[in-house]
């Protein structure tokens, strides 16, 4: 992972995915949807307002939006993996190598939530759908924490990523981790 014949492809394929996210969701409401929306539900409510807002786009969400999103996680992980391994050195501290995990830990936390956004929409398939539909509070809760969990884990390897990459005088992977972590933060507060 510490190489940049890992780090560029892999910073690559996740800008490559940010596209396909944008033109996938166009797919889904007019004006493009994100799943933002429904990551940040947090109540059944709110859920299902998400779904029938998409109208007959929650089909399109499933098929192309959650399909790239099962592949997405994988190639953040090692785009962030590989730039704290960078950033650290070939021999980073014991106590630095939980750094390197946190990426791979929220792509564990996307599965999570992808899986409980699919069982909850596995019977919607339009705006009625899911205006008729009782979601489970738990499990709108549970995906909802699951993704701000995932997000504040790459914000603080992103961040990580920088205080190595400064420590190291290393402005290169300074530089993507700051780009890195601006990316995520709006993420958060939008």
């Amino acid at each position: 992972m510490c190489s940049l014949w890992v780090l560029v492809p892999s910073l690559a394929a996740t800008a490559a995915f940010a596209f396909l996210f944008q033109v996938a969701g166009r797919m889904v409401a007019e004006g493009g949807a994100t799943g933002l929306e429904l990551q940040k539900a947090f109540t059944p409510d709110r859920f299902a307002a998400v779904a029938s807002a998409w109208g007959d786009g929650v089909e399109a969400f499933k098929s192309s939006l959650m399909m790239l999103d099962f592949a997405f996680p994988v190639i953040y992980a090692i785009a962030l993996s590989s730039l704290v391994a960078l950033a650290g050195g070939r021999e980073p501290a014991t106590a630095l190598r939980w750094l390197f995990v946190l990426p791979w830990a929220a792509a564990a936390l996307d599965w999570i939530e992808n899986l409980l956004h699919l069982w909850l929409l596995s019977d919607v398939h339009t705006a009625a759908d899911a205006a008729a539909a009782t979601f489970p509070w738990a499990a709108v809760m549970g995906a909802s924490l699951a993704a701000m969990a995932k997000f504040a884990l790459l914000l603080a390897a992103s961040a990580g990523a920088v205080v190595l990459a400064v420590r190291r005088r290393l402005w290169w992977a300074a530089l993507i981790g700051a780009v890195l972590f601006a990316s995520f933060t709006p993420v958060i507060w939008a």
